[in-house]
């Protein structure tokens, strides 16, 4: 494994304790210093100005401004298009649709 990559990925175990290491510090501040050799390259960043659960994000999007990802277009259209219809068809609509 190269040395970028160890020190960018995360430590899944603890990421699944997190909620538990949470509870044990006393702010945030003491938070961020127990994550601090974690940190990703920039460009693997995601930012946010609140607190984030992504344990209940069920699905994702993307603006299609160019803003965060180039876009194959045609590849991308025809990926999203095969998606919406697969989740048409498991909620019941006809598969002629």
């Amino acid at each position: 494994m190269n040395i970028l990559k160890q020190e960018t990925d995360l430590d899944i175990d603890e990421m699944k304790r997190h909620d538990h290491i949470h509870e044990s510090f006393a702010s945030n501040a003491e938070l961020r210093k127990r994550y601090i050799r974690t940190k990703r390259v920039l460009g693997h960043r995601i930012f946010a100005n609140r607190s984030l659960q992504l344990d209940r994000i069920k699905s994702s999007g993307f603006d299609m401004d160019y803003t965060l990802a180039l876009y194959k277009s045609p590849e991308f259209e025809e990926v999203t298009f095969q998606q919406i219809i697969e989740s048409l068809i498991e909620l019941g609509y006809s598969e002629q649709i």
